[in-house]
């Protein structure tokens, strides 16, 4: 192997070490941004699994920074068993031939892939493509849901976020197309479009998202019950639910737990008010995902 060759399966086996770290450990971070508790638990770690350890300072020089210089051998090694391998000449040969499979996969998907836009192309040119004018209602009320609360996606493009006021959405599209539209209070439907959709303007009904339209009124109500609204809160909230607060003052992003999100929403200290959902997922029917911000310029309002 060339000193740069060396380098580069290196970066490789670093990107292994963060991966075998994040698993042991139960965490999601990436080398760059470990703090010195980090280091001091990789360090711990790779003395239970490889018996041998590194310096702090060795870790800032070679996995806090990108250099051009190689470990030892001896370290290569320790790392490499770290990592499930008998040595660092194991997992560099294993890697070259993933590498030379890797790359026959590749020719055989760019010929795969030329096939398919052929395809697509000869499809393209036979279907036919029409304008469709598209409004929103509340499946239960049947108003109009205020467009600045959306997200439209067709076919598997990135979703637009619709713009404030719209009274209708204008839209080309083609046959055999899916129209996908979300919402922050409103559970997602898919609109498939044929030939046989003549109309040109439609209505979408859209079922309000029941939990995060409670968290949302929580939020901006007086507690005078904390304690039922707790034991609402636990049935919604999977006991595994990991919530995101973006705080847009400081342009961060802090990570909760049901407890701590819990508390927070029902507790007059350090309570959270007024709260605009952002995103929803769910498991077993329980909130799972929550992504939020708080919008603190606003009036409580009781």
């Amino acid at each position: 192997m060339m000193d740069s060759d060396k380098v580069r399966y290196f970066q490789l086996l670093k990107e292994e070490v963060e991966k075998t770290f994040n698993e042991r450990q139960g965490v999601q971070k990436n080398l760059e941004q470990w703090s010195v508790n980090d280091i001091r638990d990789f360090q711990d770690d790779l003395l239970r699994k490889s018996k041998g350890s590194v310096s702090e300072k060795w870790v800032y020089l070679h996995f806090k920074k990108s250099g051009k210089t190689l470990p030892r051998i001896d370290v290569l090694n320790l790392l490499s068993e770290y990592c499930g391998y008998k040595s660092w000449e194991e997992f560099y040969g294993q890697r070259v031939v993933r590498a030379k499979s890797t790359g026959i996969k590749k020719i055989i998907l760019l010929i795969t892939v030329l096939v398919l836009l052929i395809i697509g192309l000869f499809w393209a040119l036979g279907s036919s493509s029409k304008t469709i004018q598209i409004t929103f209602s509340d499946a239960y009320t049947n108003s109009r849901i205020p467009t600045n609360s959306l997200m439209i996606k067709v076919r598997n493009e990135k979703s637009i976020r619709l713009q404030p006021d719209e009274k209708q959405v204008v839209l080309k599209v083609n046959n055999s197309d899916t129209l996908v539209v979300d919402g922050n209070y409103y559970k997602p439907v898919s609109i498939y479009v044929d030939k046989e959709m003549k109309a040109e303007e439609i209505n979408i009904s859209l079922y309000p998202d029941d939990y995060a339209l409670m968290l949302n009124y929580f939020s901006r109500t007086t507690i005078k019950d904390w304690e039922t609204r707790q034991n609402q809160l636990n049935s919604v909230i999977h006991e595994d639910a990991v919530i995101f607060q973006v705080h847009q003052k400081y342009d961060g992003i802090e990570m909760l737990n049901k407890k701590e999100f819990i508390d927070r929403l029902i507790l007059p200290i350090n309570s959270l008010k007024n709260l605009e959902i952002i995103h929803v997922e769910y498991k077993d029917t329980q909130i799972y995902r929550l992504r939020f911000v708080q919008n603190l310029d606003q009036n409580e309002t009781n």
